[in-house]
């Protein structure tokens, strides 16, 4: 399997008119690549890079299930979903876990439950609404290969501070060696409302992505970019390392436990 090492597919048109498409093999690299081309037309472009993913978590999955610090996401990969902004300073974090669910059984988690199109009621402290914008069921079943949609998030934190969200996201199946993957992406629509004063979530990037498991169950890998500070500070990137880390662990762990109510 020496191919998959080689980063690129080559694509032969008519006439013998022939692309290279090339994706990088380094992890960072390949995590702004994918955000970038998540909505591409052309599904080779990010079929290079899952191939290019799965070879890296082959060689390096242990790394990852420990915790893995990740560079800012590339302004190019950020301007393809806020195309206005010019500057932007973001700590990562990346988890990898291997979790029980078979990749058909995790779309259908995460794209057909726990979640609700209803407003909130009027007393609830917490809330996940998601509206979407094509029909999930087609998605989970593989008929479509793309899923968006626009999510309204409120979440209670340590120190009872809330956090109420606006969200965009958007999923693709891409066909890789090991069989069907799952990648998607999210980002802020709007400005997120903190409780209180002295701390700021300026702006969140997340990267997630599913690949089955020949002996069973799939590999969940999640990538957040954050901007987080306490005043006009940002908070260190030990902290923002730790504080990311936690959540991705206890939203795959989440995962891993939740039972299909299908």
């Amino acid at each position: 399997m020496n191919w998959l090492r080689r980063i690129n597919i080559i694509l032969c048109l008519p006439l013998l008119a022939c692309n290279t498409i090339e994706a990088p093999e380094d992890f960072d690299a390949l995590t702004s690549y994918l955000y970038k081309n998540l909505p591409t037309e052309d599904p080779a472009v990010l079929q290079v890079g899952m191939e290019n993913m799965l070879v890296w978590l082959n060689e390096n999955h242990d790394t990852l299930e420990e915790g893995y610090s990740v560079n800012g996401l590339t302004l190019e990969a950020i301007q393809t979903v806020h195309p206005d902004l010019e500057e932007l300073s973001l700590m990562g974090a990346a988890l990898s876990m291997d979790i029980r669910h078979d990749i058909d059984m995790v779309s259908q988690l995460l794209f057909l439950e726990g979640y609700n199109d209803d407003p909130p009621e009027p007393d609830a402290n917490s809330w996940h609404i998601r509206r979407y914008n094509e029909d999930p069921e087609c998605f989970v079943s593989k008929e479509c290969d793309m899923l968006s949609w626009n999510s309204n998030i409120r979440t209670i934190m340590p120190l009872n501070i809330a956090i109420e969200t606006l969200l965009a996201g958007h999923v693709r199946w891409v066909e890789t060696s090991a069989g069907p993957a799952l990648v998607q992406r999210r980002w802020f629509t709007s400005d997120p409302v903190v409780s209180v004063n002295w701390a700021q979530l300026k702006a969140e990037y997340a990267l997630k992505m599913s690949f089955p498991l020949a002996e069973g169950g799939s590999r969940r890998v999640e990538i957040n970019w954050v901007d987080i500070r306490i005043g006009d500070i940002p908070v260190s990137e030990d902290i923002a390392l730790l504080l990311g880390l936690n959540a991705i662990r206890d939203n795959i762990n989440g995962l891993n436990n939740k039972e299909p109510e299908l």
